[in-house]
Parts: C-alpha cells; sequence; structure tokens
C-alpha cells in the first residue's frame, strides 16, 4: 500500500494540476491495470521478472501487488481531487453571490 500512495498521489496530482505532453497516455497507462484482467498483468510482471533474471520471493509479490494498487490509487485520488474542486468552485460563487449582495444592498444614506 505504501507503494501505490507513493506513487499514486504524485501521479493523480500530476492528471488534475499539471498539463504536459502525453498526459492523455499517462491517463490509459495509469488505468490499463484496471481495465486488464489480473491475471494478465500478474503474467506480464512474472515475465518482466523471468526476463530480467529476478528471483521471485516476498519482495516481488509485494511489488506486483504494489503496481496493480497504483491505478487504484490514482484513480480514487484524482477522482477526489475533482470533487473538490468542483465544491471549491461552487463555494466560491455562493461567497461570490453572498458578498455581492451585501455590497450591492448597503447604502449610506446622509
Amino acid at each position: 500500500m505504501v507503494i501505490a500512495l507513493a506513487f499514486g498521489v504524485p501521479a493523480a496530482l500530476a492528471l488534475e494540476r499539471a498539463e504536459f505532453p502525453g498526459k492523455a497516455l499517462f491517463r490509459r497507462l495509469v488505468l490499463l491495470p484496471l481495465i486488464l484482467p489480473g491475471i494478465i498483468t500478474g503474467l506480464s510482471l512474472l515475465m518482466l521478472f523471468n526476463l530480467t533474471g529476478t528471483k521471485l520471493s516476498l519482495l516481488t509479490i509485494i511489488l506486483g501487488h504494489g503496481t496493480a494498487l497504483i491505478s487504484v490509487a490514482t484513480t480514487e485520488v484524482f477522482a477526489g481531487l475533482q470533487k473538490l474542486d468542483a465544491r471549491r468552485k461552487r463555494l466560491r460563487s455562493t461567497w461570490a453571490q453572498i458578498i455581492g449582495k451585501r455590497s450591492g444592498g448597503s447604502h449610506c444614506r446622509t
């Protein structure tokens, strides 16, 4: 879970707040583990570990789970940031209406 949060939160912040070339491709790559069945992702990681000569161990299991959870963490944080931005915009417009009514309706008479 630490791996997922360490990579997922910055990825979500980048998707929400930054503009960069390849943003759409990056977003699709983040969603890929959610779209593909878990068996395909697991076999892909197994093939990668075998190709690089990495001995299968608890560490490879943790890395496998971490890579699967990165996309979950990224999408959840991204969705939360979008909701937060929508609430912030609604709050700004509400305060603007309240301030506008108060400043527009209070005239000093002499």
